[in-house]
């Protein structure tokens, strides 16, 4: 059974979900950011980061790779296509742009409001942000205004961390009303059973 160290309400929630949808048990604790500074947790993760797995005496951070990891030791593999298939090599494409372009400028700009201190802030940061966000979402928009899902005709393992993203970037007044297609694309994935059980989580933290 895999152990999640992670709080529901970060983007610990991807990999919640990811279990929700593949129907698997598992246990967690809840650690807070200021947790994952802790010595102990940083024999874990010397990030100081969430989320992270255990899977016996293994150990694993950085959501991505643990989103591979259970899906690859799941019975369900449709939600990651095989390895070799064009199938697969469109899934990676994804995540990582998600992860490397689409995510970054709401993240940083979640910390430069939220988490550095006063002295280290920087001044004007968000107009950068929503900058370079707006040149991402386009791409994604068009992406998704032919399609129901990020890869092929079904729900993938992209699909929760596009949605999870794009949800967090409406959150942070980075989408608009003009942004139909995506929040159309939002709504559809929070409509699902999985995300729903996942977000039952947060009442427990």
């Amino acid at each position: 059974m895999f152990h999640i160290y992670g709080n529901p309400a970060s983007r610990s929630f991807r990999i919640y979900w990811l279990l929700e949808e593949l129907n698997l048990k598992y246990t967690y604790d809840p650690i807070s950011v200021k947790d994952a500074a802790l010595p102990d947790f940083l024999k874990i993760n010397p990030n100081a980061k969430i989320p992270a797995l255990r899977d016996g005496d293994f150990y694993l951070f950085e959501s991505a790779a643990i989103a591979y990891y259970i899906c690859e030791h799941s019975q369900r593999n449709s939600i990651l296509p095989f390895n070799g298939t064009r199938e697969r090599a469109e899934t990676d494409q994804w995540m990582f742009w998600i992860l490397s372009e689409l995510e970054q400028p709401i993240w940083w700009n979640t910390k430069n409001m939220h988490i550095w201190e006063d002295g280290k802030r920087v001044p004007n940061f968000t107009e950068q942000a929503l900058y370079e966000f707006s040149k991402h979402k386009k791409i994604v928009s068009t992406h998704l205004s032919r399609r129901d899902y990020m890869v092929g005709g079904s729900f993938s393992v992209v699909d929760i961390y596009c949605a999870h993203t794009l949800n967090w970037a409406k959150s942070s007044h980075f989408l608009t009303e003009s942004d139909s297609t995506l929040l159309k694309y939002i709504e559809s994935m929070k409509s699902r059973p999985a995300f729903l059980k996942a977000k039952n989580l947060l009442k427990k933290t």
